[in-house]
This record gives structure tokens, C-alpha cells and sequence, in this order.
């Protein structure tokens, strides 16, 4: 009960989503760069993901982490952390605020700069 899966949304609909919810749920096994955590994050929505390396350097150490291998432990963390008081919305958003298109669009340009001053040389 209170459990909804969705496909198919709007950009609008899924930030409305991410605002509303009590709890967002990210278990994956694989992840280059976890997008929707740092998504969730970003409206004060508390996140409950997979413990692998990618996805605690993108929640800042913000979100709460479970071992995917263990079902009885994850359904007792989602019971904890709906049944506890919300982190502060403001500190989970202050957490990912560096994740911006415009920090990447810069780092990205940086990047570049680099290897062609790199190519230059050689």
C-alpha cells in the first residue's frame, strides 16, 4: 500500500513526483552516475539506494545505503525511514547542489581545454 511505480512522465510530472514523495528508492547493481538519486535529492526527498561506490560519491554520503543482497534489511530500512521524522530538505539539497548542467557543461570545457593543450604540445 502507498507503493507506486510509474513510467512514461512528463519532465514535469516526475519533478512533481520527486517533490511529493516521503521516499525515493534507487537499488541497482549498476551505476555509472546515478541521475535520479541526485534528482530526488535536489527537492528534499530523502533516498534510499544500493551501497556501491558510484552512488555514494553522487548522494555526498547523504542518502541512506543498503547491500541489495539482503531483502529483509532493505524492507526494515524503508520501514525506518518512513516511520522517522524526514532529514532536513534543505541539507539533502545542499548536499548535491554542485550537480548542475552549467558545473558540468564547465568541467566538461575544462576537460577539453586540457587535452588540447595536451595535443599542442606533443
Amino acid at each position: 500500500p502507498g507503493v507506486r511505480s510509474v513510467k512514461g512522465l512528463s519532465d514535469y510530472e516526475l519533478h512533481s513526483y520527486y517533490a511529493n514523495a516521503r521516499l525515493f528508492i534507487f537499488l541497482s547493481r549498476i551505476e555509472g552516475f546515478g541521475f535520479p538519486p541526485v534528482e530526488a535529492m535536489s527537492h528534499g526527498t530523502p533516498v534510499l539506494c544500493s551501497d556501491i561506490p558510484s552512488l555514494r560519491e553522487v548522494t555526498c554520503g547523504s542518502a541512506n545505503y543498503v547491500h541489495l543482497d539482503d531483502l529483509q534489511v532493505i524492507g526494515e530500512k524503508i520501514a525506518e525511514l518512513l516511520s522517522n521524522v524526514p532529514p532536513d530538505a534543505n541539507e539533502l539539497r545542499k548536499a548535491v547542489s554542485g550537480y548542475t548542467w552549467e558545473a558540468c557543461a564547465m568541467q566538461i570545457r575544462e576537460l577539453l581545454l586540457c587535452e588540447y593543450e595536451k595535443a599542442r604540445q606533443q
